[in-house]
Protein backbone atom coordinates (compact mmCIF):
# COMPACT_ATOMS: atom_id res chain seq x y z
CA UNK A 1 0.00 0.00 0.00
CA UNK A 2 1.38 3.39 -1.02
CA UNK A 3 0.84 5.70 2.12
CA UNK A 4 0.87 8.97 0.20
CA UNK A 5 2.45 12.07 1.35
CA UNK A 6 3.77 10.50 4.41
CA UNK A 7 7.06 10.64 6.41
CA UNK A 8 9.95 8.03 7.18
CA UNK A 9 10.04 7.09 10.64
CA UNK A 10 12.06 9.54 12.59
CA UNK A 11 15.30 7.17 12.69
CA UNK A 12 15.28 7.33 8.96
CA UNK A 13 17.15 10.05 7.29
CA UNK A 14 14.99 11.45 4.74
CA UNK A 15 16.94 11.57 0.86
CA UNK A 16 17.48 14.62 -1.33
CA UNK A 17 15.43 14.30 -4.61
CA UNK A 18 15.77 17.30 -7.06
CA UNK A 19 15.22 17.66 -10.42
CA UNK A 20 16.21 20.70 -12.95
CA UNK A 21 15.29 21.22 -16.40
CA UNK A 22 17.27 23.38 -18.78
CA UNK A 23 15.40 26.85 -20.32
CA UNK A 24 16.34 26.11 -23.65
CA UNK A 25 12.88 25.49 -24.96
CA UNK A 26 10.94 25.92 -28.89
CA UNK A 27 7.46 25.07 -29.27
CA UNK A 28 6.94 21.49 -30.91
CA UNK A 29 10.69 20.54 -29.10
CA UNK A 30 11.81 18.70 -26.36
CA UNK A 31 12.61 19.47 -22.93
CA UNK A 32 15.27 17.48 -20.98
CA UNK A 33 14.96 17.30 -17.14
CA UNK A 34 17.44 16.11 -14.96
CA UNK A 35 17.00 14.33 -11.65
CA UNK A 36 19.03 13.11 -8.22
CA UNK A 37 17.95 10.78 -5.54
CA UNK A 38 20.60 11.21 -2.63
CA UNK A 39 19.69 8.36 0.21
CA UNK A 40 21.52 7.09 3.59
CA UNK A 41 21.17 3.15 3.64
CA UNK A 42 19.58 0.37 1.34
CA UNK A 43 16.83 1.02 -1.26
CA UNK A 44 14.60 -1.62 -1.40
CA UNK A 45 11.75 0.24 -4.33
CA UNK A 46 11.89 3.36 -6.29
CA UNK A 47 9.05 4.80 -8.79
CA UNK A 48 9.76 8.42 -10.75
CA UNK A 49 6.50 9.76 -11.39
CA UNK A 50 6.48 12.98 -14.01
CA UNK A 51 2.89 15.14 -13.65
CA UNK A 52 3.04 16.60 -17.20
CA UNK A 53 0.33 19.00 -18.47
CA UNK A 54 -1.81 17.93 -20.83
CA UNK A 55 -0.17 16.73 -24.44
CA UNK A 56 2.83 16.41 -22.79
CA UNK A 57 4.83 12.78 -22.99
CA UNK A 58 7.47 10.96 -21.17
CA UNK A 59 9.33 10.02 -24.48
CA UNK A 60 12.29 8.07 -22.72
CA UNK A 61 15.16 8.09 -19.80
CA UNK A 62 18.74 7.27 -18.97
CA UNK A 63 21.02 7.33 -16.51
CA UNK A 64 21.66 5.05 -13.29
CA UNK A 65 20.59 1.27 -13.64
CA UNK A 66 19.00 1.21 -16.80
CA UNK A 67 15.87 2.96 -15.79
CA UNK A 68 12.55 2.52 -18.34
CA UNK A 69 9.30 3.94 -18.86
CA UNK A 70 6.46 1.73 -17.87
CA UNK A 71 2.97 3.20 -17.79
CA UNK A 72 3.91 6.86 -17.56
CA UNK A 73 6.20 6.07 -15.11
CA UNK A 74 9.93 5.81 -14.84
CA UNK A 75 10.76 2.35 -13.52
CA UNK A 76 13.83 -0.43 -12.82
CA UNK A 77 13.95 -3.80 -13.53
CA UNK A 78 16.96 -4.15 -10.82
CA UNK A 79 17.21 -1.22 -8.40
CA UNK A 80 20.44 0.54 -8.85
CA UNK A 81 23.29 0.35 -6.36
CA UNK A 82 25.07 3.86 -7.45
CA UNK A 83 24.28 6.62 -4.58
CA UNK A 84 22.75 9.14 -5.72
CA UNK A 85 20.77 7.58 -8.37
CA UNK A 86 20.34 10.09 -11.32
CA UNK A 87 18.88 10.39 -14.21
CA UNK A 88 17.68 12.43 -17.56
CA UNK A 89 14.06 11.79 -18.79
CA UNK A 90 12.68 13.83 -22.08
CA UNK A 91 9.66 15.33 -22.55
CA UNK A 92 7.99 16.14 -25.79
CA UNK A 93 5.19 18.73 -25.59
CA UNK A 94 2.20 19.31 -28.57
CA UNK A 95 3.32 21.28 -31.71
CA UNK A 96 1.05 24.67 -30.15
CA UNK A 97 2.52 24.87 -26.63
CA UNK A 98 3.46 28.16 -25.67
CA UNK A 99 3.93 30.85 -22.55
CA UNK A 100 5.06 29.30 -19.03
CA UNK A 101 4.48 26.04 -18.31
CA UNK A 102 4.92 24.40 -14.70
CA UNK A 103 5.87 20.61 -14.37
CA UNK A 104 5.82 18.54 -11.22
CA UNK A 105 6.84 14.98 -10.15
CA UNK A 106 6.53 12.41 -7.45
CA UNK A 107 8.76 9.91 -6.13
CA UNK A 108 8.15 6.42 -4.27
CA UNK A 109 10.51 4.71 -2.28
CA UNK A 110 11.25 2.60 0.55
CA UNK A 111 14.07 2.56 2.19
CA UNK A 112 15.59 -0.54 4.63
CA UNK A 113 13.69 -0.18 8.02
CA UNK A 114 10.67 1.52 6.38
CA UNK A 115 7.26 0.01 7.31
CA UNK A 116 6.33 0.80 3.50
CA UNK A 117 6.98 2.67 0.41
CA UNK A 118 6.56 6.51 0.79
CA UNK A 119 5.42 9.47 -2.34
CA UNK A 120 6.87 12.68 -2.01
CA UNK A 121 7.38 15.25 -4.40
CA UNK A 122 10.11 16.24 -5.85
CA UNK A 123 11.84 19.59 -4.83
CA UNK A 124 11.58 22.28 -6.26
CA UNK A 125 7.84 21.63 -6.25
CA UNK A 126 6.81 23.24 -9.60
CA UNK A 127 9.95 23.54 -12.34
CA UNK A 128 8.84 26.37 -14.81
CA UNK A 129 9.97 26.30 -18.44
CA UNK A 130 8.79 29.40 -20.66
CA UNK A 131 9.78 32.44 -22.40
CA UNK A 132 13.60 33.39 -21.62
CA UNK A 133 12.49 36.77 -22.65
CA UNK A 134 10.57 39.16 -20.42
CA UNK A 135 8.85 42.36 -22.56
CA UNK A 136 8.16 45.84 -20.60
CA UNK A 137 5.79 48.07 -22.42
CA UNK A 138 7.33 51.97 -21.51
CA UNK A 139 5.55 54.02 -24.39
CA UNK A 140 2.62 53.37 -26.84
CA UNK A 141 2.02 56.24 -29.38
CA UNK A 142 0.63 56.38 -32.08
CA UNK A 143 2.25 53.80 -34.45
CA UNK A 144 6.15 53.85 -32.06
CA UNK A 145 6.33 51.14 -29.80
CA UNK A 146 8.53 51.43 -27.43
CA UNK A 147 9.54 48.84 -24.37
CA UNK A 148 12.22 47.04 -22.58
CA UNK A 149 13.44 43.62 -22.83
CA UNK A 150 15.29 41.56 -20.15
CA UNK A 151 16.29 37.83 -19.76
CA UNK A 152 18.93 34.91 -20.00
CA UNK A 153 18.55 34.35 -22.90
CA UNK A 154 21.13 35.42 -25.88
CA UNK A 155 20.97 35.99 -29.56
CA UNK A 156 18.01 36.91 -31.78
CA UNK A 157 14.56 37.92 -30.12
CA UNK A 158 11.62 38.54 -31.96
CA UNK A 159 8.54 40.99 -31.09
CA UNK A 160 4.77 39.66 -31.43
CA UNK A 161 1.73 41.26 -30.96
CA UNK A 162 -1.60 40.03 -30.85
CA UNK A 163 -5.18 41.62 -30.67
CA UNK A 164 -6.27 38.46 -28.59
CA UNK A 165 -4.23 36.39 -25.88
CA UNK A 166 -4.82 33.18 -27.58
CA UNK A 167 -2.65 30.37 -29.82
CA UNK A 168 -2.19 31.49 -33.45
CA UNK A 169 -3.24 35.11 -32.92
CA UNK A 170 0.36 36.59 -32.44
CA UNK A 171 2.22 37.84 -35.25
CA UNK A 172 5.97 39.14 -35.60
CA UNK A 173 6.80 42.93 -35.34
CA UNK A 174 10.15 43.28 -35.12
CA UNK A 175 13.43 42.05 -34.50
CA UNK A 176 16.02 42.49 -31.51
CA UNK A 177 19.62 40.97 -32.79
CA UNK A 178 22.14 40.15 -30.62
CA UNK A 179 20.30 40.86 -27.44
CA UNK A 180 22.60 39.94 -24.61
CA UNK A 181 20.34 39.67 -21.16
CA UNK A 182 19.15 43.26 -21.56
CA UNK A 183 17.77 45.76 -24.28
CA UNK A 184 15.72 48.91 -25.08
CA UNK A 185 13.63 49.05 -28.79
CA UNK A 186 11.40 51.00 -30.54
CA UNK A 187 9.72 49.87 -33.30
CA UNK A 188 8.11 52.31 -35.81
CA UNK A 189 4.66 51.36 -38.08
CA UNK A 190 3.11 49.33 -35.70
CA UNK A 191 -0.93 49.98 -35.56
CA UNK A 192 -1.44 50.07 -31.92
CA UNK A 193 -5.29 51.03 -32.49
CA UNK A 194 -5.15 47.04 -33.82
CA UNK A 195 -2.64 45.35 -30.96
CA UNK A 196 -3.52 44.88 -27.43
CA UNK A 197 -0.66 42.26 -26.34
CA UNK A 198 3.03 41.92 -26.73
CA UNK A 199 5.48 39.37 -26.31
CA UNK A 200 9.05 38.45 -27.01
CA UNK A 201 10.09 35.09 -27.95
CA UNK A 202 13.71 33.89 -28.92
CA UNK A 203 13.87 32.67 -32.57
CA UNK A 204 13.29 28.92 -33.03
CA UNK A 205 13.37 26.58 -35.75
CA UNK A 206 16.95 26.52 -37.39
CA UNK A 207 18.14 23.64 -39.24
CA UNK A 208 21.64 22.66 -38.74
CA UNK A 209 22.92 23.52 -42.21
CA UNK A 210 21.60 26.94 -41.31
CA UNK A 211 23.50 26.85 -37.67
CA UNK A 212 26.60 25.48 -39.28
CA UNK A 213 26.88 28.26 -42.65
CA UNK A 214 26.03 30.49 -40.20
CA UNK A 215 28.90 29.93 -37.98
CA UNK A 216 31.02 29.79 -41.09
CA UNK A 217 30.09 33.11 -42.25
CA UNK A 218 30.32 34.89 -38.75
CA UNK A 219 33.95 33.50 -38.57
CA UNK A 220 35.43 34.37 -41.56
CA UNK A 221 34.18 38.15 -40.67
CA UNK A 222 35.43 37.81 -37.10
CA UNK A 223 39.07 36.23 -39.25
CA UNK A 224 38.52 38.57 -42.12
CA UNK A 225 38.58 35.56 -44.42
CA UNK A 226 36.52 34.39 -47.44
CA UNK A 227 33.93 32.04 -46.10
CA UNK A 228 35.05 29.45 -49.02
CA UNK A 229 38.17 29.01 -47.11
CA UNK A 230 37.02 28.06 -43.84
CA UNK A 231 36.84 24.16 -43.66
CA UNK A 232 33.79 22.39 -41.82
CA UNK A 233 35.06 19.40 -39.49
CA UNK A 234 32.29 18.66 -37.73
CA UNK A 235 28.72 19.98 -37.97
CA UNK A 236 25.74 18.28 -35.74
CA UNK A 237 23.19 19.00 -33.38
CA UNK A 238 23.92 16.86 -30.03
CA UNK A 239 22.86 16.90 -26.05
CA UNK A 240 25.62 18.58 -23.94
CA UNK A 241 25.78 17.62 -20.28
CA UNK A 242 25.43 21.00 -19.05
CA UNK A 243 23.89 24.83 -20.03
CA UNK A 244 27.44 25.76 -20.98
CA UNK A 245 27.12 23.40 -24.30
CA UNK A 246 30.91 21.02 -22.72
CA UNK A 247 32.80 24.45 -22.49
CA UNK A 248 34.75 25.69 -20.03
CA UNK A 249 33.78 28.90 -18.52
CA UNK A 250 36.39 29.58 -15.79
CA UNK A 251 34.67 31.09 -12.39
CA UNK A 252 31.28 30.55 -13.53
CA UNK A 253 28.26 28.18 -13.16
CA UNK A 254 26.77 25.90 -15.29
CA UNK A 255 23.37 24.50 -15.10
CA UNK A 256 24.08 20.83 -14.82
CA UNK A 257 20.98 19.84 -16.95
CA UNK A 258 21.43 18.19 -20.66
CA UNK A 259 20.76 21.28 -23.24
CA UNK A 260 20.81 20.84 -26.77
CA UNK A 261 23.02 22.96 -28.90
CA UNK A 262 25.05 22.88 -31.98
CA UNK A 263 28.71 21.26 -31.96
CA UNK A 264 30.84 22.92 -34.49
CA UNK A 265 34.59 22.33 -35.37
CA UNK A 266 35.48 24.66 -38.07
CA UNK A 267 39.23 25.00 -39.53
CA UNK A 268 40.76 28.06 -41.40
CA UNK A 269 44.87 28.61 -42.14
CA UNK A 270 45.65 25.71 -40.43
CA UNK A 271 44.14 26.62 -36.67
CA UNK A 272 41.19 24.62 -35.44
CA UNK A 273 38.14 26.51 -33.78
CA UNK A 274 35.29 24.96 -31.83
CA UNK A 275 32.00 26.29 -31.92
CA UNK A 276 28.60 26.49 -30.35
CA UNK A 277 25.21 27.66 -30.94
CA UNK A 278 22.13 27.32 -28.51
CA UNK A 279 19.14 25.76 -30.38
CA UNK A 280 16.65 28.17 -29.00
CA UNK A 281 18.67 31.49 -30.04
CA UNK A 282 21.20 30.46 -32.87
CA UNK A 283 23.66 32.49 -30.86
CA UNK A 284 27.28 31.45 -32.35
CA UNK A 285 30.56 31.55 -29.83
CA UNK A 286 33.72 30.19 -30.09
CA UNK A 287 34.07 27.17 -27.20
CA UNK A 288 36.96 26.21 -24.91
CA UNK A 289 36.91 22.71 -24.07
CA UNK A 290 38.45 23.05 -20.85
CA UNK A 291 41.84 24.10 -19.52
CA UNK A 292 44.41 23.55 -22.06
CA UNK A 293 41.53 23.01 -24.67
CA UNK A 294 42.52 24.66 -28.30
CA UNK A 295 40.33 27.43 -29.26
CA UNK A 296 42.61 28.46 -32.64
CA UNK A 297 45.21 31.47 -32.38
CA UNK A 298 42.85 33.39 -29.48
CA UNK A 299 44.26 33.73 -26.38
CA UNK A 300 43.81 31.29 -23.56
CA UNK A 301 41.51 33.47 -21.31
CA UNK A 302 39.37 34.55 -24.57
CA UNK A 303 36.65 32.19 -24.38
CA UNK A 304 32.92 31.34 -25.29
CA UNK A 305 34.04 34.29 -27.89
CA UNK A 306 30.28 36.00 -28.70
CA UNK A 307 29.36 35.92 -32.11
CA UNK A 308 26.08 36.57 -33.75
CA UNK A 309 23.19 35.31 -33.74
CA UNK A 310 21.86 33.17 -36.64
CA UNK A 311 19.65 34.73 -38.62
Amino acid sequence: MWLAAALPAAAQTPPVIRHQASQDYCPGSSIFVTNSFAYTGQLLDLVWRPKLPAGWTLAGVDGTGNPRVSQGQIVWNNLPPQNPVEITYELRGPAGADGLMLFHAEVDYQLAGMAAPVRVPVTPDALRIGPEVTLQLRALAGDALQLSLSGPSAGLVEIQAASQFAPGAWTAIGLVTNFTGAANATLEGVNASAKRFFRARPVCGRSTNDVVNCAVQQLAGRLQLSADTISVLRGARVSFPDSCLGCYVAASGCLAAVTQGYDIVLAAKGQVYYLRAYVNTGSVFICDPGPGGVTGDFPPDDVRISLNSCP
